[in-house]
């Protein structure tokens, strides 16, 4: 083994006579540890392929317009592996708001189909599903007393 350098490995005598490698276990890059201990759950880091959709319940309307979303319809793309996360918020408040989402209408291009504040994250777009922009899938929301019918599409 050289001697110049670090010592990563050393080498071990096996029987007197076979030589083994044994790897030595190297420290986590200062950098990658400190991402790693800045944000404990990585779902949670902005990232280019999860689409938030925003729900917004506003209690001061009446019943039936209490909920808006911003992205209606998404659309993701199946072959860049996008994915949806939904949220909720109430208008007066900006707390989370506890929801359901439920793709139960007209089929569902993700491997589940119900969603809430503790499973927001949709997945990826199940592999039998035919990437057509035309096609909207339609989904419920449900916040408190209120439902909100929008819809979602797959391109490719």
């Amino acid at each position: 083994m050289s001697s110049e350098g670090t010592q990563t490995a050393k080498e071990t005598q096996v029987n007197g006579n076979e030589a083994i490698f044994i790897p030595t276990p190297q420290p986590l890059y200062k950098a990658y540890q400190a991402e790693c201990d800045d944000t404990p759950n990585h779902l949670e880091q902005p990232n280019k392929w999860v689409h938030k959709v925003t729900i917004e319940y506003d209690p001061a309307q009446p019943v039936g317009k209490r909920l808006n979303v911003d992205l209606d319809p998404f659309v993701i793309s199946q072959k860049g592996g996008e994915q949806i996360r939904w949220e909720c918020r109430s208008k007066d408040t900006s707390k989370e708001k506890p929801f359901v989402v439920d793709f139960c209408k007209d089929g569902c291009p993700f491997e589940y189909t119900q969603f809430n504040q503790d499973y927001p994250h949709s997945g990826l777009v199940r592999r039998d599903v035919f990437p057509d922009p035309t096609r909207i899938y339609h989904y419920v929301i449900k916040v408190d007393d209120d439902v909100l019918d929008p819809g979602g599409g797959v391109k490719p």
